[in-house]
């Protein structure tokens, strides 16, 4: 079977979605309130297998192991190889991918394969033995070595992430690994208190103010039993306009990304970020699939408050949103407004003019394509990339003189064609690689009055209602202020129980007509 022992064979991604104490209904033997009783018995018990996240594992292989995996192609097998390669080459030369097939006993109804039993081995990684670390310089182990994993969702088992191996029981741990782990996030589920544990006998050690508990009154012989004092909770629930609390939602993703929750109920103004003063809208691209977009969206514009949707349509001149279709004619029908972007690629080789006309071109096309009167809000540009003396080799200023000539040439193209200034999507750190290199200078003064913004801008924090301008500068220059802010790529609605992940973005209103078509 050494045939089958090529990478292309191997399923690059954890397939085990389904814990493996799920109930399965029976509609035709079980019962349907006697089934939710016991399932719901059964979550309540303490249950350490369901919750646990690190395994113990044996070691059988890897791939890729020259590294080739993140730093060709177009790594979309994987979503965090494929944001390395949007951000640049510079990203991708920092990737050390380290992809392992680990066979965990406890989770595998495979024995441990022979070293090569290929059969067995595409079998343990096409469930759930596909483990991967994105900056790995650890020990590389042998067949049959005891090592760590764990599982970003203990709940499905998806995600797997290789940990470390194991060298005499103990862990073999790098400072590069744990400066990985920061990369991809830092948010913990449980974030340690600053309040203290009360002591053993706190009891004795309560306010001289609260007075004693009054000891029940003698009943009577013969007399009725007195009716039991009824709780505070059942107080709270029978007692008018007072609410019971929210429950707690899930802090952090998968990746370690603090989440930003809509809640259920409360509506777009109950945002601090959105208020009385902008309108809550959304941006979608092929990340987002129908069943999680576009199927939602009538619910989206009625429940959550959505007033707009910005969707990608296309990327340089060859890379088209196969779901925009969809996406366009649900937003349509829910009475959602909807614009389009276009994510740019000034980085590639050949004159500012030249290239801004050919990406303009296919923008246009498929703006034209969905229907040219269909669109309510300016078009977008997408600057997250550009040239940068790191990834071509020319200075800073001929590099970033480059991405803005570029992008005035596409700013002008635009305002011919459609007649308003378009937006221009970025942030603080795009702004600083691929702008900064000639500012002050007259094209870069003058691409922020060719061009609206949209600025992106995270936070989590009910306090901080305006964005900045960036972190450490705090300007909008070349621009004078901003007309939409991304507030959080982590959003995500409670009335969807978590679904999706979602960029949450709000539009001032004394903007709506100069974005307006």
């Amino acid at each position: 079977m050494a045939e089958q022992s090529t990478l292309g064979q191997f399923v690059l991604k954890n397939t085990l979605d389904v814990p493996d104490d799920t109930v399965l209904f029976d509609p035709i033997n079980d019962n349907p309130i006697s089934f939710f009783k016991n399932v719901l018995a059964a979550r309540a018990t303490p249950n350490t297998f369901r919750t646990r996240k690190m395994f113990y594992g044996r070691f059988i292989t890897h791939l890729y192991a020259d590294g080739s995996a993140g730093k060709s192609g177009n790594g979309m097998w994987d979503d965090v190889i494929a944001a390395y390669k949007r951000a640049g080459a510079e990203s991708t030369q920092e990737m050390k991918l380290f992809v392992a097939i680990v066979h965990i006993p406890e989770l595998q109804s495979y024995q441990f394969p022979e070293k090569e039993d290929w059969d067995t081995i595409h079998k343990v990684a096409s469930n759930g033995g596909v483990f991967k670390s994105y900056v790995y310089s650890g020990q590389i182990p042998k067949y049959g070595d005891n090592v760590l994993v764990s599982f970003a969702d203990p709940e499905t088992r998806s995600e797997g992430v290789f940990e470390y191996p194991l060298v005499g029981g103990a862990p073999v741990v790098s400072k590069r690994r744990r400066r990985n782990r920061r990369r991809m996030g830092n948010c913990r589920e449980n974030p340690r208190s600053n309040a203290r544990r009360p002591n053993s006998n706190s009891s004795a050690n309560t306010d001289s103010t609260t007075p004693p508990a009054t000891p029940p009154a003698a009943t009577p012989p013969g007399a009725p039993a007195a009716a039991p004092a009824p709780s505070p909770q059942a107080v709270q629930n029978q007692t008018p306009g007072v609410t019971q609390p929210r429950a707690a939602l899930k802090r952090c993703d998968s990746r370690g990304k603090r989440i930003f929750w809509a809640r259920t109920g409360e509506g777009a103004s109950k945002i601090p970020q959105v208020g009385p003063n902008r309108i809550f809208g959304l941006d979608w691209s092929g990340w987002n699939p129908p069943r999680r977009s576009a199927a939602w969206a009538a619910d989206f514009k009625k429940d959550e408050g959505v007033d707009f949707v910005i969707i990608k349509l296309t990327q340089g001149t060859g890379n088209s949103n196969r779901h925009a279709s969809a996406h366009i004619s649900a937003c349509k029908n829910a009475g959602i407004k909807i614009g389009a972007y276009h994510f740019c690629a000034s980085e590639k080789p050949g004159s500012a003019k030249a290239m801004a006309l050919a990406e303009f071109r296919v923008f246009k096309r498929e703006i034209e394509r969905h229907g040219k009167n269909k669109w309510d809000i300016v078009p977008s540009l997408d600057f997250e990339s550009g040239r940068s003396p790191k990834s071509t080799g020319h200075p800073f200023a001929a590099a970033s003189q480059h991405n803005v000539s570029f992008y005035l040439e596409f700013c002008r193209l635009l305002k011919n064609e459609y007649g308003k200034k378009p937006l221009i999507y970025t942030a603080a750190f795009a702004r600083a690689a691929w702008m900064n290199g000639i500012k002050n200078s007259d094209d870069w003064k003058q691409l922020g009055q060719v061009s609206s913004l949209w600025w992106a801008e995270y936070t989590f924090s009910p306090e901080k209602t305006e964005p900045l301008g960036g972190r450490r500068h705090k300007t909008w220059e070349p621009w004078s202020s901003y007309d939409i802010w991304q507030f959080s790529g982590y959003g995500r609605f409670e009335s969807k129980g978590g679904q999706g992940r979602f960029d949450f973005n709000s539009m001032k209103k004394s903007s709506l007509s100069k974005l307006s078509l």
